[in-house]
This record gives C-alpha cells, sequence and structure tokens, in this order.
C-alpha cells in the first residue's frame, strides 16, 4: 500500500481493510488524509504500526497481524487516539516510552500477544478500559498504576499471575483475573477500591 492510493481522498474519514494480505504500508502513506479519524487494517500481515498517521485520528485497530515491536515513534503526534486495538499480534513488552505519546487514549486492548513484561508506570491519565488477556504475564509491577487514575475496565485473564496486582486504582468498577495461577487472594490489597463492582476469578 502506498501514498498514491489515496491521492485526492481529502475528506476521507473511516478506511478498514480486513483480511487483504497487506503485508507493507509505504512511509506517509495515511500523512495527507487530515480528516481520517478512523484506521482499522485487521487479519493482514503488518510487521509493524504504520508511520506517520494523520494528527486527528481517534481510532486506530491493528488486530490479526504479525506486529513483534511497538515504538514511540510511530505514535508520535496522536494526540486525539481515543481507541488502539493490537490484539492478537506477537508483541512481547509494554513500556511507556512506547504509548506516551498518546494522551486521550481512553481504551487499549492488546489480548493474545506474548508480552511478558509491563514497565511502569504508564502515562495515559485518561485510559479508561485496558485489556491485557492471554498473554505471558507472570508479574505486574506497582508502579504500572501510578498514572491511570481514571481506569474503570481491566482485565489480565488467561496470563500466569499468581497473586491480584497491588497499587490498583480506587477508580475500578470491573477487575478480571480469570486462567491465572493464583492461589491466594488477600482482600486487604483491594479494600481501597471502593468502586469495585464486578470480580472475577
Amino acid at each position: 500500500m502506498q501514498l498514491s492510493n489515496f491521492t485526492g481522498l481529502l475528506a476521507l474519514e473511516d478506511f478498514i481493510l480486513l483480511a487483504s494480505g497487506t503485508e507493507s504500508i509505504e512511509n506517509d502513506t495515511f500523512k495527507t488524509l487530515s480528516t481520517l479519524k478512523t484506521l482499522e487494517l485487521w487479519k493482514n500481515k503488518l510487521r509493524q504500526v504504520p508511520s506517520a498517521l494523520p494528527a486527528n485520528l481517534e481510532v486506530l485497530k491493528l488486530n490479526d497481524n504479525a506486529i513483534c515491536a511497538l515504538r514511540g515513534s510511530e505514535f508520535e503526534g496522536l494526540k486525539n487516539l481515543k481507541v488502539l486495538e493490537l490484539k492478537n499480534n506477537l508483541i512481547s513488552s509494554l513500556s511507556p516510552s512506547m504509548l506516551s505519546p498518546l494522551a486521550s487514549l481512553q481504551s487499549l486492548m492488546v489480548d493474545g500477544n506474548n508480552i511478558e513484561s509491563v514497565v511502569g508506570p504508564l502515562s495515559l491519565p485518561h485510559l479508561k478500559y485496558m485489556s491485557m488477556e492471554n498473554n505471558q504475564l507472570h508479574l505486574i509491577p506497582g508502579n504500572v498504576f501510578t498514572s491511570l487514575q481514571n481506569l474503570q475496565f481491566l482485565s489480565f485473564s488467561g496470563n500466569f499471575l499468581t497473586k491480584i496486582p497491588i497499587n490498583l486504582p480506587k477508580s475500578l468498577l470491573s477487575l478480571k483475573m480469570e486462567r491465572n495461577q493464583l492461589k491466594v487472594v488477600r482482600f486487604r490489597d483491594m479494600k481501597h477500591l471502593e468502586n469495585l463492582s464486578h470480580l472475577y476469578l
């Protein structure tokens, strides 16, 4: 896919390309689409996040590809992005530097990857929904949630966690921990979660 494919499409708001077998996207392909708000490239063969995405983008869904790593430079300038989905890729880690440009992000879904570690704190002050189901997580550092004070829905189902993460944000309404290796649940570690209405074990 290349820049010439989109010449003249000055009012394009949504672009969705599913199961097309696309393997690569040239640099700056979407850069001139200043009105683009939704970009969905599901079930393709992409190995990285497209570069130089337009600043007005609000929804980016790259599920079911072959993306191995995330770099902060790929998200540079995406201050309006609210939804990021990278389910069923080959990502092995998450760190603040990867996601820090996404100041408005509200939903992050990275289910079905190979994520073994999360480095905190994740600086996503508007994040409400985070799902990391079916990864390879054994431990969640306590500082991951320091800047996630608006998080309401959190799922770590289908990992290898042996205990419930500490320092969970008070704003949580729902916590999913099914299909892990929990042996002991200490409710005193969760007594500050006065808004929690759903706990899945």
